[in-house]
């Protein structure tokens, strides 16, 4: 996700907050939290990219005991 991304979500964030506090519906707070938990997976993704998983240091090369015949289970 681009910065500009992230600067309008978190925006829409504070708008949501914003709301939660004019109105103090119970809508309006899942909105919030909803948004926020959003915004906090992006931002620690962001700002830790080393968290992410990343498939390129697998070994794409099948394991060698998924070539044995499978045994019945009795």
């Amino acid at each position: 996700m681009e910065p500009i991304e992230i600067i309008k979500l978190a925006v829409e964030v504070r708008n949501a907050q914003k709301d939660y506090w004019k109105y103090r519906t119970k809508s309006a707070l899942d909105k919030a939290k909803k948004l926020e938990k959003r915004f906090d997976k992006i931002a620690d993704e962001f700002l830790n990219p080393s968290k992410q998983l990343c498939f390129e240091n697998f070994n794409t090369q099948p394991a060698p005991w998924l070539d044995l015949p499978l045994e019945p289970l009795n």
